[in-house]
C-alpha cells in the first residue's frame, strides 16, 4: 500500500508546527521570566567590588616576580605586608569571602528552567509530549533571599578583616618576643665576661693573700656564672624558636630564606585617649563587626520567614506530537502555604536567632569593655616601671659607677667592686628589657582590638557601603 503525498508529508507539517509552537512557547515562558529578573543591588555591586580590589593585591599576575623576604633595610610596614600577602590563612579567608560573594547571584536569579516529558502508552505509543517548564518566583522572596546572602557575605568579609587582624597581632607578637630574646642574650653575654672577671680577679686576690675574699665568696661567684652560662643556653633555645615563630608569622616555611631578624620595636607611636580608643574599637573591631553582620543575616532570616506564607507559581507548556493537528497542554501549579504551625515556627526560630545575635554583640561590647581597661593597666604599669627606670634607677647605679671608677682609679677601691657595679647596671637593664616587652605586649593587646595596624595596608581592607535596605 502507497502512502499519498498528504500523508507522507503530515509528520513534516506536525514537526515544523511543533517547531513554531513550542518555540513561540518557550519565548513567552523566557520573556515572562525575564520580566522578573532581579538587578544586582549597591550592597552587592560594593562586595563585588570589593572582593576583586583586593583579589589584584592578593593574587597578581602569573608573571609577577615573588617578592624577596624583608631586609636590613625594610620597615616594620614592609614586614607587615610581606606577612598579609603570604600568610595562607589570608588567602583562604579571602577565597571564603569571594565565595560567599559569587553565591549572592544564584539567590536573586530564577530556578533553572526545566524541559518536561510525558507519554501515554497502551498498546501503542497514544501520545508523546514534550515540554519546557519553569518556576517563577515572586520578586519579594528573591529579594528577601539576596538581602540574606548579602549578609552573610558581609560576615564572610568580617572574618577576612578578623585574619588580617589575627596575622598583624601574630606578627607583632613574635617580633616582640625575638627583639626581647635578642637584647636578653646581649646582656647575659656582657653578664657572663664580667662573672668571669669577677672570679679571677678573686682567685688572684684569695692566691696572693692581698684580698678579703673568701672561699664560699668565690664559689659563689663560680655558681653565678655557672647560672648564667644556664640563662644563656636556655635562652638560645628560645631565641631558636622564637625565630621559627617569627618565619612563621612572615608565612616562610622552615627551609625559606632567613630574613632579616628584626632589632628595634615594632612601633613607638602613641595610643590616643580611652574615649577615642573606644570609639575605634566599636566601629572597627572585627569582632563587633562580625556579630553586627550576624545581626544583619538574622534580620534577613526574619525577612525570609515572613514570606514563607507567599505561594510559589510555576508554568509551562508541552506539545503532542501525535495529534494533527497538533495539541498544546499549557501547565501551571501554584504551591499552598497552608500549614500555619510551620510557618509560625519558621518565624519564631528566625526572629529567635536575631535576639541572640543582639545579645551576643552586647555581651561582647561589655568585654571588649575589659579587654580595654586591663590592656591600658598593663600598659600604664610597664610605661611607669620603664620612667622609673630611666629616670631614678639608671641615673642612681651610674653615679655610683662614677664613684667607684674614680675609687678604683686613686687605688681606694679593688676590682671586684667595679665589676660588681656594673653587673649590677646590667641586671638593671635585663629588668628594663623585660618591662619594654611588657609593653609591648599591652600595646599589641590594646591595638588587637581596635584593628590600628590595618590602615597601612589599605588595599587588603577596602572600605564597603554599609548594607542598604532593599526594597
Amino acid at each position: 500500500m502507497h502512502s499519498t503525498p498528504d500523508a507522507a508529508s503530515s509528520p513534516h507539517r506536525n514537526f515544523r508546527a511543533l517547531r513554531a509552537g513550542s518555540t513561540l512557547g518557550i519565548a513567552g515562558l523566557l520573556l515572562a521570566s525575564a520580566g522578573c529578573a532581579l538587578a544586582p543591588s549597591s550592597a552587592e555591586r560594593a562586595q563585588s567590588r570589593g572582593v576583586t580590589a583586593v583579589g589584584e593585591v592578593i593574587r597578581p599576575g602569573t608573571h609577577s616576580a615573588a617578592p624577596r623576604p624583608p631586609g636590613p633595610e625594610s620597615t616594620p610596614g614592609d614586614y607587615l605586608r610581606f606577612a598579609l600577602l603570604h600568610r595562607p590563612e589570608v588567602a583562604a579567608a579571602y577565597d571564603e569571602w569571594r565565595a560567599s560573594v559569587y553565591a549572592i547571584a544564584p539567590e536573586r536569579a530564577l530556578p533553572d528552567p526545566k524541559l518536561t516529558f510525558q507519554a501515554d502508552i497502551t498498546n501503542s505509543l497514544k501520545s508523546l509530549m514534550p515540554g519546557f517548564m519553569i518556576d517563577l518566583l515572586g520578586p519579594k522572596k528573591r529579594v528577601a533571599m539576596t538581602r540574606e546572602a548579602v549578609a552573610r557575605s558581609d560576615l564572610a568579609h568580617q572574618a577576612y578583616v578578623a585574619t588580617l587582624v589575627s596575622v598583624t597581632d601574630s606578627l607583632r607578637r613574635s617580633w616582640t618576643d625575638l627583639v626581647a630574646i635578642d637584647r636578653s642574650i646581649a646582656l647575659r653575654a656582657q653578664m657572663t665576661a664580667l662573672m668571669q672577671r669577677l672570679t679571677s680577679a678573686n682567685q688572684a686576690s684569695y692566691e696572693t693573700d692581698r684580698g678579703t675574699m673568701s672561699l664560699d665568696a668565690q664559689s659563689a661567684s663560680i655558681d653565678a656564672t655557672r647560672k648564667l652560662a644556664l640563662e644563656l643556653a636556655n635562652l638560645r633555645d628560645e631565641q631558636a624558636a622564637a625565630r621559627a615563630h617569627f618565619k612563621a608569622a612572615l608565612g616562610l616555611a622552615p627551609g625559606d630564606p632567613d630574613p632579616a631578624w628584626p632589632s628595634v620595636s615594632f612601633t613607638d607611636s602613641a595610643l590616643p585617649d580611652t574615649a577615642t580608643l573606644w570609639a575605634r574599637i566599636l566601629a572597627g573591631n572585627p569582632e563587633l563587626a562580625s556579630l553586627r553582620s550576624a545581626v544583619d543575616m538574622a534580620e534577613a532570616q526574619i525577612g525570609v520567614a515572613s514570606i514563607a506564607g507567599t505561594p510559589d507559581f510555576s508554568a509551562g507548556l508541552m506539545a503532542d506530537l501525535k495529534m494533527n493537528p497538533l495539541l498544546y497542554r499549557p501547565t501551571a501549579s501554584l504551591s499552598l502555604p497552608v500549614w500555619r504551625e510551620r510557618i509560625r515556627a519558621i518565624m519564631d526560630s528566625a526572629k529567635a536567632r536575631r535576639s541572640a545575635s543582639v545579645e551576643n554583640l552586647d555581651a561582647r561590647q561589655l568585654s571588649l569593655a575589659a579587654n580595654l581597661a586591663d590592656g591600658l593597666a598593663r600598659l600604664r604599669s610597664a610605661e611607669r616601671t620603664l620612667r622609673y627606670i630611666d629616670t631614678s634607677a639608671f641615673p642612681r647605679i651610674d653615679r655610683d659607677l662614677a664613684s667607684g671608677e674614680a675609687a678604683y682609679g686613686t687605688g681606694n677601691g679593688g676590682i671586684d667592686g667595679l665589676i660588681r657595679l656594673h653587673l649590677m647596671r646590667l641586671e638593671l637593664a635585663i629588668e628594663r628589657v623585660d618591662a619594654e616587652r611588657m609593653r609591648d605586649l599591652a600595646f599589641a593587646d590594646v591595638v588587637r582590638l581596635a584593628a590600628s595596624d590595618l590602615g597601612a595596608i589599605p588595599a587588603l581592607n577596602p572600605e564597603l557601603n554599609a548594607i542598604p535596605s532593599q526594597s
